[in-house]
């Protein structure tokens, strides 16, 4: 199957929709009023997370991706909104939250 944004650059010359809404929040009710704006135009929804929202130590929402996931799926089954309709991603990735650290050391945790 193709990724839905695998031909977003020809979105220009088809009829209708040109983009798709794109949220970067851990907030269940934004996520919620974005599932429900996509589920009315029947388009696919990007929702995506900072490095500092969420990462492999919890973030300070406390969610790893895996946990982010399971929350935002959770939404998406509330509002009746599909998940094959649902695009994952971070904003702002990077060795933000550790910046405190070395860098070395700093980078070391970005790659787990």
């Amino acid at each position: 199957m193709q990724h839905p944004l695998s031909d977003i650059s020809t979105w220009r010359n088809r009829d209708g929709w040109k983009g798709i809404p794109s949220i970067c929040s851990a907030h269940p009710t934004v996520i919620e009023a974005a599932m429900r704006h996509a589920l009315r135009r029947g388009c696919h929804l990007l929702v995506e997370a900072t490095c500092n929202q969420v990462n492999q130590d919890g973030g300070y929402t406390g969610m790893t991706p895996a946990a982010f996931r399971a929350f935002v799926e959770t939404i998406a089954q509330k509002t009746g909104f599909d998940t094959q309709l649902l695009i994952l991603a971070g904003d702002h990735l990077g060795p933000n939250p550790w910046k405190h650290l070395p860098a070395d050391e700093a980078m070391a945790k970005l790659r787990r």
